[in-house]
Protein backbone atom coordinates (compact mmCIF):
# COMPACT_ATOMS: atom_id res chain seq x y z
CA UNK A 1 0.00 0.00 0.00
CA UNK A 2 1.36 3.46 -0.90
CA UNK A 3 -0.70 6.30 0.57
CA UNK A 4 0.01 9.82 -0.66
CA UNK A 5 0.61 12.19 2.26
CA UNK A 6 -0.25 15.78 2.95
CA UNK A 7 -0.03 17.66 6.21
CA UNK A 8 -3.81 17.44 6.70
CA UNK A 9 -4.29 13.74 6.12
CA UNK A 10 -1.15 11.98 7.35
CA UNK A 11 -2.75 10.91 10.64
CA UNK A 12 -5.85 9.71 8.82
CA UNK A 13 -3.70 7.67 6.43
CA UNK A 14 -1.67 6.23 9.29
CA UNK A 15 -4.88 5.30 11.13
CA UNK A 16 -5.41 2.71 8.37
CA UNK A 17 -2.03 1.07 9.01
CA UNK A 18 -2.39 -2.09 11.14
CA UNK A 19 -0.73 -2.36 14.52
CA UNK A 20 1.04 -5.54 13.45
CA UNK A 21 4.75 -6.32 13.00
CA UNK A 22 6.27 -5.10 9.77
CA UNK A 23 8.56 -2.82 7.87
CA UNK A 24 7.84 0.70 6.67
CA UNK A 25 9.38 2.97 4.06
CA UNK A 26 9.13 6.76 4.13
CA UNK A 27 9.38 8.17 0.58
CA UNK A 28 9.88 11.61 -0.96
CA UNK A 29 7.78 13.17 -3.74
CA UNK A 30 9.90 11.44 -6.37
CA UNK A 31 9.23 8.02 -4.83
CA UNK A 32 12.76 7.71 -3.50
CA UNK A 33 13.05 5.86 -0.21
CA UNK A 34 14.26 8.16 2.56
CA UNK A 35 14.17 5.64 5.38
CA UNK A 36 13.36 2.00 6.05
CA UNK A 37 12.37 0.91 9.52
CA UNK A 38 10.94 -2.09 11.29
CA UNK A 39 8.41 -2.26 14.08
CA UNK A 40 6.55 -4.68 16.29
CA UNK A 41 3.51 -2.40 15.92
CA UNK A 42 3.58 -0.49 12.63
CA UNK A 43 0.93 2.17 13.33
CA UNK A 44 2.29 3.06 16.76
CA UNK A 45 5.85 3.33 15.50
CA UNK A 46 4.98 5.38 12.42
CA UNK A 47 2.83 7.75 14.49
CA UNK A 48 5.89 8.49 16.62
CA UNK A 49 7.44 10.15 13.58
CA UNK A 50 4.49 12.44 12.86
CA UNK A 51 3.72 13.12 16.51
CA UNK A 52 7.19 14.43 17.29
CA UNK A 53 7.89 11.60 19.74
CA UNK A 54 11.08 10.48 18.02
CA UNK A 55 13.92 12.64 19.27
CA UNK A 56 16.59 11.69 16.74
CA UNK A 57 17.94 14.82 15.03
CA UNK A 58 17.29 13.46 11.53
CA UNK A 59 13.54 12.91 12.01
CA UNK A 60 12.16 16.48 11.59
CA UNK A 61 14.25 17.03 8.44
CA UNK A 62 13.27 13.68 6.99
CA UNK A 63 9.57 14.14 7.77
CA UNK A 64 9.60 17.54 6.07
CA UNK A 65 10.52 15.68 2.86
CA UNK A 66 8.13 12.73 3.22
CA UNK A 67 5.42 12.60 0.57
CA UNK A 68 4.28 8.96 0.86
CA UNK A 69 4.94 5.71 2.63
CA UNK A 70 4.76 1.99 2.06
CA UNK A 71 4.50 -0.74 4.63
CA UNK A 72 4.61 -4.52 4.62
CA UNK A 73 3.15 -6.65 7.39
CA UNK A 74 5.46 -9.53 8.33
CA UNK A 75 5.40 -12.40 10.79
Amino acid sequence: MTPRLGSDDIRRQLAQVPDLPGVYLWKDAGGRVLYVGKAKALRRRMMQYVGGHDERAMVPEMMSRVASFDYVVVT
